[in-house]
């Protein structure tokens, strides 16, 4: 057997084989097994910003078309993920709103399909800070001219309370790394997309919620206007409402065209070693001739190691062998 570094590149979801020396001998990206759409019509990984400032609107660079903190102030802010907790390194930074009451950020105009994916990483945190509505986080998408309004709303995916998808659809673990993908179609007609199982079918006007790759909840539809029809998605807001609170640590906010539904990456634990993710759907195999990555390999057979190689410094190594 032939000992064989397996470098991994978290910003891009790809792993790169390289032999003994430094030969580069094939890349893999980690992705479902057949996405067949995978336009990014919005992003927001909120690396580019300062410390403890806020993400930016359209005015002064950034994508979005409104950031308001609420009224509690001071409460929406850039951190450094020093405890690695959503798995980029020590140097990823992300958006953390702690006891967020009223805030918004929303993106008008911004995006135009009739499928779209909702993608993020994200904590719920918890908040005990009191008020008079809900602990409840609220994602609006708007269809029809576009306009934020109750009138032309799409759907609603609200989590609330530290466990529900609303209203009922399915739940999720607080104080935990999740990648949640939320699938909306708002065309005419039934869609079948590819999951990293298998396929799964949408009807019209519904949506789907995977959470690290496992559906969580499906065909559900909640807050729909009344006289909303098919056509595409072109706004959004993430948000609580009026007296609504909530604490999360967000990472990675992504709006796909079509269907994406991708496994997690999990955060190393420990002193600089731990898992880090499942290859049972990597895409493709080394080739033969070089190093040949078993597919049915898991996380818990590469041991992480503290530093990569020049060059990849920040990012994770693992030695595997050839088989």
């Amino acid at each position: 057997m032939t000992a064989v570094l397996l470098y991994f590149l978290p910003k891009l979801r790809t792993f790169v084989a390289v032999a003994p020396g430094g030969l580069l001998l094939a890349s893999v990206c980690l992705v479902s097994p057949v996405v067949r759409s995978q336009e990014v019509l919005f992003q927001d990984r909120f690396d580019d910003y300062a410390l403890n400032a806020v993400p930016a609107t359209a005015a002064a660079g950034g994508p979005w078309s409104t950031v308001a903190e609420g009224s509690n102030e001071g409460a929406m802010r850039i951190i450094e993920d020093n405890d690695n907790v959503f798995g980029y390194g020590t140097g990823n930074r992300f958006l953390r709103i702690e006891d967020g009451v009223g805030f918004n950020l929303n993106a008008q105009q911004a995006i135009e399909s009739e499928v779209v994916t909702l993608s993020f990483d994200f904590v719920d945190r918890r908040t005990m800070m009191p008020s008079s509505g809900a602990e409840r986080l609220t994602i609006q998408l708007f269809a029809g001219d576009g306009a934020v309004s109750n009138t032309r709303r799409a759907h609603i995916f609200s989590l609330q309370n530290g466990s529900e998808i609303r209203v009922g659809a399915g739940s999720y673990p607080d104080e935990t790394r999740l990648r949640f993908d939320m699938i909306m179609n708002n065309s005419a007609a039934e869609i079948t997309y590819e999951t990293l199982d298998g396929t799964k079918t949408l009807g019209s006007g519904l949506a789907d919620v995977w959470i690290d790759g496992e559906l969580a909840a499906q065909d559900y539809s909640f807050a729909r206007a009344p006289d909303i029809g098919p056509g595409p998605i072109r706004s959004f807001s993430f948000q609580t409402f009026s007296t609504d609170r909530f604490s999360l640590d967000l990472n990675n906010f992504t709006i796909f065209s079509g269907a994406h539904v991708m496994e997690t990456i999990e955060a190393p634990s420990g002193e600089g070693r731990g898992t880090l993710i499942e290859l049972s759907h990597v895409e493709d195999s080394l080739p033969n001739d070089a190093a040949l990555l078993p597919r049915a390999a898991r996380s818990e057979d590469l041991a992480l190691l503290a530093a990569g190689p020049p060059g990849l410094a920040s990012e994770y190594s693992f030695p595997i062998t050839v088989r």
